[in-house]
């Protein structure tokens, strides 16, 4: 080889290495940008209203009304804390909100591009980090204003933690950042507590395989540390357990909902993506079973088994208390999950299936990323519209009376929430005699399924149809009706 072809091959290599190191930083960075070009909306659904009224309460009067409702108080701790210091500066409180939920993913972005980077290999980072805002669902909850992002951020710090405790378990270090994290998660989210609880049983049973008696008994101090923080929650959590336990909202757990709890991390709305995410899984389980007897892929067995023992611990308690998980909660085992198919992809011993298989991340990502805009939009777009209805003819109407709990509980933030009325079985004679009372009022009417001509009989026959609006994913057939006509 001469010279001047040795050069051309040097500068070759540096330049195929210049144009990796783009991709390895620019794609992921690209995603983070869409998400953050998506917080600039009005866009909430009644859950997101909830956290967002909390916060308008004191520290203290927020804890306590937070320990009334089934959720731990760290998160609304952390949005109040945001929010307010921001008030200032960001014109809508609802636009601050997003960004929160999405500083847990700004977080994990970071750990890609450094610690998972250099102790997990190149593609590992990559495909981490393409995952944690590229998968179905990550990006839609980056921006939702509940505790998921920030349950999945301490639970996969807890994990990351675990696999350097398999690897040093001398390491005190680890043990006191699986500790802080496992109480950060359980401050954060019942079920994220729950995960929290997995990882600390695969150590454990690391440690009985390995007959580590020290390991063990450090794995325990450990678990008695979260313990211990926990304490100030405890009775509030026994409180809550015992409220649930006598009725809750949550449909009973049927074959149907056990497999949409399994699939929900692939769920989309493009089929293509939806199957192309379940075959990555498919090859990353491949993967371990090549690599069983060599043990090499321990830190994906534990990734997934932390996503699986959390659906299972959710499932089991569901069915000996009451219904009490919906497939929205796996969200906080999402990353360890998608780590764990990353670190299988990157130990795979056939090269070009590994090359496809970073390809193939990368056009789901960009699928996923198309599905969720066409979905934020929709969103976005309808409730616009919806405000604007509302912000033109809300002060002309006495009421506006739905059948849809989930459009008013979203519409409350913007306007008072003694304009509105939730219409039912038990209150609809009631809610008639109301209409009936004085021929001069107006009322704006909301029908969501088809039912509200049923409940008050008639109803619609005499108002006058405006469109169908949507607020978040509620679609709302919009009605005037004035007793004047």
């Amino acid at each position: 080889m001469t010279l001047n072809e040795r050069a051309e091959k040097a500068v070759e290599h540096k330049n195929s290495g210049l144009f990796k190191n783009v991709l390895f930083y620019v794609l992921p960075v690209i995603l983070l940008i869409i998400s953050i070009s998506t917080i600039f909306s009005n866009d909430i659904w009644g859950d997101e209203n909830y956290s967002l009224q909390l916060i308008k309460l004191s520290y203290v009067d927020g804890i306590i009304r937070t320990a009334w409702d089934v959720h731990p108080p760290l998160y609304y701790i952390i949005l109040k804390t945001i929010v307010d210091l921001f008030s200032g500066i960001v014109p809508n409180p609802i636009w601050t909100a997003k960004f929160v939920s999405l500083i847990p993913h700004i977080i994990l972005l970071v750990l890609g591009f450094t610690i998972i980077k250099n102790k997990y290999g190149t593609v590992t980072a990559f495909l981490f980090n393409m995952f944690s805002l590229g998968m179905p669902a990550l990006m839609g909850f980056s921006t939702e204003i509940r505790m998921y992002s920030w349950g999945m951020l301490f639970v996969t710090l807890a994990f990351l933690s675990s696999l350097e405790i398999y690897k040093a378990e001398s390491e005190k270090k680890y043990y006191i950042l699986l500790t802080i994290f496992s109480a950060l998660a359980s401050y954060c989210h019942y079920f994220a507590c729950a995960a929290s609880i997995v990882i600390y049983i695969e150590i454990f049973i690391y440690f009985n395989i390995k007959k580590d008696k020290k390991g063990v008994k450090r794995t325990f101090l450990s678990g008695l540390g979260v313990a211990i923080i926990y304490l100030p929650w405890i009775l509030v959590f026994i409180m809550q357990l015992l409220i649930v336990s006598g009725g809750y909202w949550i449909d009973p757990i049927t074959p149907y909902t056990v497999m949409k709890n399994l699939i929900y991390l692939f769920d989309s709305g493009d089929k293509i993506v939806r199957a192309g995410c379940f075959l990555l899984f498919v090859i990353a389980i491949i993967g371990i079973l090549a690599e069983i007897k060599s043990r090499k892929n321990i830190e994906s067995i534990c990734g997934f088994g932390v996503w699986f023992g959390t659906i299972f611990l959710g499932i089991f308690l569901s069915l000996i208390i009451r219904p009490i998980f919906v497939s929205r909660y796996i969200m906080v085992t999402a990353m360890c999950f998608w780590f764990a198919v990353a670190f299988s992809i990157n130990n795979l011993k056939v090269n070009w299936l590994k090359v496809c298989c970073v390809l193939a991340a990368v056009a789901l990502s960009i699928g996923a990323t198309k599905d969720f805009l066409s979905t934020e939009a929709y969103y976005q777009n309808g409730t616009n519209k919806v405000l604007a209805f509302l912000d033109e003819n809300l002060d002309g109407a006495r009421y506006v009376i739905t059948n849809s709990t989930p459009g008013k509980d979203a519409l409350s933030y913007f306007y008072t929430d003694e304009k509105f009325i939730v219409v039912d079985e038990e209150n609809s004679k009631d809610v008639l005699a109301i209409i009936n009372e004085d021929p001069s009022n107006k009322y704006i009417l909301m029908d969501t399924d088809g039912t509200l001509n049923s409940l008050l009989p008639g109803i619609l026959d005499k108002a006058e149809h405006i469109e169908k609006y949507n607020i978040h994913w509620d679609v709302l057939d919009t009605y005037v009706l004035s007793n004047q006509q």
